[in-house]
Parts: C-alpha cells; structure tokens; sequence
C-alpha cells in the first residue's frame, strides 16, 4: 500500500499530508540526521538477538516492496496520530466525564446536578464537532494528492530509500532520515518530525516484516555511523 505523507496539525488538531520532495543536494544536508527513535521496532536489540542476522550482508541488504494506501487505512493511522496525543486524550478524558454526569443525572444517580447549557455544547464540540472536522481535513487532503493514491515501488538499499510513483521518482538517503517508528500496523519513515514515509505492513508478507526491520536496523547503524563522523 502507500503514501508519502506530511504530517501537520491544523486548526483541527487533525494531520495533514503532502508529497515529500527530495533535497537536491542531499550530501550537505548533515545537519537533517537528527536522533533517531526507534519507538517499537528496538532496532538495536532486533540486530543483537535476532538469530537470523548472523546470515545477512548488510553491506549488500536491498529489498523491494509495493504499496498503496486506501483512504480508509489512512483515515484510521491520521486519527491514531491526532488521538495518540496528550492534548486530545485529555479533551477525549473531560467529554466521557461529561457523558457520564449527563447519564448519571438523568437516571438520578449520585445525586449530581442538573448539567447546563455548556455541559452539552462543550461534549458536542468535543465528541461530534472536532472528529468531524478531523475526517474532513484527512479527507480533503487525501483526495486531493495524486501521490497519495498513487501505488508505489520502493527500493530500500544499504545507503537508501528509492521510491517510483505513478507520477513522481525520489531517492532519501538514509543519512537525511530523523528517526523510525513502528506502530502496529505500519512502519514510519520520519524525514522530520512531520514528514514521513509510511509503509503498511498489510502489504507486507511476515517474511517481508522481518527482512525490512533488517533493512532499517542497518538504516539506523548508517545514520548513527554519520552522526558520529560529522560530529552531530
């Protein structure tokens, strides 16, 4: 499955997402290949334990894929990410105590009192209001990207990633790459701390999982290795 994405917070609190154009001049762009987290994959500890790596050449590690994302798995990763965060966990936290002072005064439990006029507007606002607005931005922004929707080809090498579009071509050197994440469902690529590549593993066979954490442990040992030659 697909897509290249940028992802922002609007006014919505919802992300958006753009095509990543690639640097002209990737080489001097030391400063781009910041820390790097590697959130669920634990890269290091993969490479260290995993028997399987005892058999690999990682100078010569490549692998292909082919992805292509629908809307409604991106519509499900942009509202995990919008959620994930604090701000919207605690908005999420006051609108299911708001529902629950409504229900319990209407059954007349507890003794709470009569919920006002703010009680309502604020758990509309929260609970219909702000996903509604987070749909339509994913929406809108999905829709409107042909590289959104496009299928893509990814090469991923000892140095970097490859990807041809239906429309576009772009190589990213790993050196150029902030940090990697894995979620339970996709792998992210992150550019920055709003851009990222994103790979569905729905795509993915578990012999292709398992090939690609290889693949971006030795990404991560690549970039660790610049780091400490430019002395980032």
């Amino acid at each position: 499955m697909r897509s290249i994405s940028r992802i922002s917070s609007e006014k919505s609190g919802a992300p958006t997402a753009s095509i990543i154009k690639p640097k002209k001049h990737p080489e001097n762009t030391a400063k781009q290949c910041h820390h790097i987290d590697t959130g669920r994959i634990q890269i290091i500890d993969f490479l260290r334990n995993n028997s399987c790596n005892r058999q690999v050449d990682h100078h010569k590690l490549s692998m292909k894929l082919k992805t292509n994302v629908t809307f409604k798995q991106y519509l499900q990763l942009m509202f995990k990410l919008t959620y994930q965060k604090i701000m919207f966990r605690i908005l999420v936290g006051i609108a299911a105590l708001l529902f629950l002072w409504i229900i319990f005064y209407q059954l007349d439990l507890f003794g709470l009192p009569q919920p006002i006029i703010y009680q309502y507007i604020t758990l509309g606002l929260i609970g219909l209001v702000q996903p509604a607005i987070v749909f339509s931005t994913v929406h809108r922004n999905y829709y409107s990207s042909n590289q959104l929707r496009e299928t893509l080809e990814m090469e991923l090498t000892a140095d970097r990633i490859k990807i041809h579009g239906e429309t576009f071509y772009m190589e990213i050197l790993w050196k150029q790459i902030h940090r990697f994440s894995e979620l339970t469902r996709w792998f992210m690529i992150y550019q920055n701390n709003l851009s990222a590549i994103i790979i569905p593993k729905r795509s993915l066979t578990t012999d292709q999982i398992h090939e690609l954490r290889i693949v971006l442990a030795q990404a991560e040992q690549h970039c660790a290795k610049y780091r400490r030659e430019v002395g980032v």
